[in-house]
């Protein structure tokens, strides 16, 4: 609309100085008196005029630029969202997909890692369920005992963890540092996917075996299994803490 506005007015001015130079609006003929003497002075007026549309086009034709690259360049933000809009659903879309892959294998690993073990029957395997099972036993066994006797770590039931749950643990920490190192903004959605596929037994030995464990590796899963809270160990020293508090308030 300014635009039309401003265009009107630069083509009506040029029409108003000829009707005020010639008096009349209707375009003069030869028998005209006047015409013969005022088309002497049409040479410098035709110079001003000409100089005058030049000085009120100008303007004109830099707003009209202006306008030209403001509309363009709201088009090429409109078009940097989109794509980047496009680009991160791409990226959401490729981390669930090697997430939920992951996830599954994690899921298979857990229920096909064993260990074998010499009894007095001979040996005995145990696998997925069972397994997590007896290193829960075992684990809490052996921290009892260490806690009686204030020994040192059982390096036995150390090693043999990291020798049959070695998979398992490296595929768990690929799960939360592929989450940890993700653009996505909803990490808490798929923490508690992986913590609703580990049982109570397993967060056991598996808190056992991150602060335990003497590999190097196992640092850096330990420090994401803490920010997640992967094995629920605030909400166990927030109950033993409440635990206590009640137990005191008996005592009294």
């Amino acid at each position: 609309m300014r635009v039309a506005l401003i265009i009107f007015l630069v083509l009506f001015i040029p029409c108003g100085l000829w009707v005020i130079f010639f008096g009349y609006t209707r375009i003069p003929t030869e028998n005209d008196i006047d015409f013969v003497k005022k088309i002497d002075n049409l040479g410098p007026i035709a110079t001003w005029l000409s100089s005058s549309i030049t000085f009120l086009f100008t303007p004109v034709s830099v707003y009209l630029v202006y306008l030209t690259f403001k509309r363009q360049n709201e088009q090429l933000n409109e078009t940097k969202k989109q794509l980047e809009k496009q680009s991160k659903n791409q990226d959401q879309d490729r981390f669930e997909k090697t997430f939920f892959n992951m996830l599954n294998y994690f899921d298979d690993i857990s229920k096909s890692v064993k260990s074998t073990v010499l009894t007095s029957d001979g040996k005995k395997e145990y696998v997925g369920k069972e397994f997590f099972n007896k290193m829960h036993f075992d684990v809490f066994h052996e921290l009892c005992e260490r806690e009686k006797k204030s020994g040192n770590k059982n390096l036995t039931l150390l090693l043999m963890l990291e020798r049959d749950m070695g998979t398992y643990i490296g595929v768990l920490n690929c799960l939360l540092y592929l989450i940890d190192q993700s653009s996505i903004t909803e990490k808490g959605i798929y923490i508690e996917l992986i913590k609703s596929m580990i049982t109570g037994e397993q967060k056991y030995t598996v808190r056992y075996y991150v602060d335990e464990s003497l590999m190097e590796e196992t640092k850096a899963l330990k420090e994401l299994i803490n920010k997640y809270d992967i094995c629920d160990q605030n909400k166990k020293e927030e109950f033993a803490k409440k635990f206590n508090e009640k137990m005191q308030e008996v005592k009294k």
